[in-house]
């Protein structure tokens, strides 16, 4: 799999999560991941069973689409 492949793979599971606390999460993990200062073994164990369930949540199907998020949070989105 390429690192573009990889990229789209992930960035359409990120589009489907409906939680928005798990998305925040997400990011916060992203942003420590790409600064270098933290990295998974450093996460908090709450942070880390935030991440775990989201991606139970994925696996399972339980998920909404990008647009649908955008619909159900719009006062978070500004375009």
């Amino acid at each position: 799999m390429t690192t573009t492949d990889l990229k789209s793979k992930i960035k359409s599971k990120v589009d489907e999560i409906n939680d928005v606390e798990l998305l925040e999460e997400v990011n916060s993990i992203v942003n420590y991941l790409t600064s270098g200062k933290e990295d998974w073994n450093n996460l908090s164990t709450e942070l880390k069973e935030a991440v775990e369930e989201g991606l139970q949540q994925l696996n399972t199907g339980n998920k909404i689409s990008y647009d649908e998020l955008k619909k159900r949070n719009s006062r978070w989105f500004t375009t």
